[in-house]
């Protein structure tokens, strides 16, 4: 009993397999220090540049995801409110703001975080990244209106349109269809 306690222990310090593990094969021998030393670069720099205005636009994930978590929670106080009768809502209102509304901001947010890093090029900032926000917000107070719904459509054609500047003047031929995608998803809108 003791020999299986000793031998677990050694299992959960690594000691008595830490010859053979690598990342890309169990049967390569390594050393104890290059299991403990960092190998993959995982690029979470700050944007880089000549960039002075609001730090909250200095990358485009930063107003996307905030935007996305706020307007998360105020959607669910909003759409109780809805259902007990204090505010008048369309019934589809719920399902195309979680998706052209919370999934949107979500979206874009990644997609100013990654296509950069995609097309080694520079994130969008600064007024472009601005107006991207504005379309977003004012989309979000549109859909309240029947007159004004059809505002909303205005942030994915934009999105696809910095998306796809960067793709294209990169020659990522593989990611050619994601502004594509973008475009078709503002149809759906």
């Amino acid at each position: 009993m003791q020999t299986a306690i000793n031998t677990l222990i050694q299992v959960i310090d690594c000691q008595a397999l830490a010859p053979y593990l690598t990342h890309t094969s169990f049967l390569t021998p390594i050393s104890q220090e290059s299991i403990m030393s960092p190998r993959i670069p995982i690029g979470i720099d700050e944007p880089g540049g000549s960039y002075t205005g609001p730090l909250l636009l200095a990358a485009g994930h930063r107003p996307f995801f905030l935007l996305a978590a706020l307007y998360a929670t105020a959607g669910i106080a909003f759409w109780l409110a809805a259902l007990n009768g204090y505010v008048g809502l369309p019934p589809s209102w719920h399902g195309h703001e979680m998706i052209f509304g919370f999934g949107t901001a979500s979206l874009s947010g990644f997609m100013m975080a990654a296509v950069p890093k995609w097309t080694n090029s520079k994130a969008t900032q600064g007024t472009p990244l601005a107006i991207l926000v504005a379309l977003w917000l004012l989309g979000r107070g549109a859909v309240l209106s029947d007159n004004l719904a059809w505002l909303d459509l205005l942030h994915l054609p934009f999105l696809a349109f910095l998306v796809g500047r960067m793709i294209f003047g990169a020659g990522n031929k593989r990611n050619y269809i994601v502004p594509v995608m973008l475009l078709v998803l503002a149809l759906i809108n």
